[in-house]
């Protein structure tokens, strides 16, 4: 996975479990939380001196299952991420949709959890200068997961298939070629 789909599966993954009202180690009931995030500002990416806009709304649905009652969850998240460049004002921006199930979840002996994550949506970045990525369609994640803490933190990913026109490009080749 690029470093444009691990930044943006980190922000995804931050989002959810600042969200959801209730812990991993904890097995709550089931539970909906609804948001509406956005937040600004400056940044460097790829040594270029950028602005940043991430506006986000989204719904997460948690439950437990089966005889262990393990934690399992679902999002729905729609929005953009959109970077500029102030001193030309072109864009790169990434315009998403999709829906995250959790379709397995397995305790490890150390206190981990390793999660296989069904996704289906869009990925799509645009730029005022013509490109265009995609990543859409069905596709999974298989990660672990810090089980025992209390924010259930993400540790890293395994693997993942779907279809990723941004697999194997790089992220500082396209940022220069939208942004300048």
């Amino acid at each position: 996975m690029d470093r444009r789909s691990v930044r943006l599966l980190s922000v995804t993954l931050l989002l959810v479990a600042l969200l959801a009202p209730a812990s991993l180690a904890s097995a709550a009931p089931a539970g909906t939380e609804h948001w509406h995030d956005v937040f600004e500002q400056d940044v460097v990416e790829c040594g270029l001196a950028l602005h940043e806009r991430f506006d986000v709304r989204g719904s997460f649905v948690e439950n437990t299952r089966g005889r262990d009652q393990l934690w399992y969850g679902a999002v729905r998240i729609h929005g953009t991420y959109t970077l500029t460049n102030p001193d030309d004002g072109r864009t790169w921006q990434l315009r998403f949709a999709f829906n995250d199930a959790d379709i397995d979840v397995r305790l490890n002996d150390d206190g981990t959890a390793t999660l296989t994550v069904l996704r289906a949506g869009r990925w799509l970045w645009t730029a005022s200068t013509g490109l265009r990525v995609l990543d859409a369609g069905v596709m999974f994640y298989e990660m672990i997961w810090d089980y025992d803490a209390d924010d259930g933190t993400f540790i890293r990913e395994l693997r993942s298939a779907g279809n990723f026109q941004s697999e194997g490009r790089s992220w500082c080749d396209d940022v220069h070629t939208a942004l300048g």
